[in-house]
């Protein structure tokens, strides 16, 4: 090899190497200044996420509420309705075994369209 190839040679690798570790270096930077900012925002995010879980923890506690409430009304609708039927079945009867006094004691309009 002569003088000048070896210098060129010398100054080309010398040139790529000193590329590579420019990129290295800039590529490390990057990915650490990356991890700094999510490091950064982790608790804000984390401040997020534990808000969003008690708000909903807390609106599974009101459905679950609400539910039971629907149940209760429910049942309570439930009763009243067998009691009403009851009663009328009951009005019924009387009003068949009595007819001359449908007449005295007429049913009151809120329940007549049900006897």
């Amino acid at each position: 090899m002569t003088p000048l190839t070896t210098i060129i040679a010398t100054g080309t690798t010398s040139t790529i190497t000193g590329i590579a570790s420019w990129i290295t270096a800039t590529i490390n930077a990057r990915s650490k200044e990356k991890q700094t900012q999510e490091q950064t925002r982790y608790p804000e995010w984390k401040a997020f996420v534990d808000t969003i879980q008690q708000e909903t923890h807390q609106l599974t506690d009101r459905v679950n509420n609400l539910q039971d409430q629907v149940d209760t009304l429910r049942g309570r609708v439930n009763t009243l309705s067998h009691k009403y039927n009851s009663a009328l079945s009951h009005i019924t009867e009387w009003r068949q075994a009595h007819p001359e006094e449908i007449p005295h004691h007429p049913a009151p309009t809120a329940i007549k369209p049900d006897l």
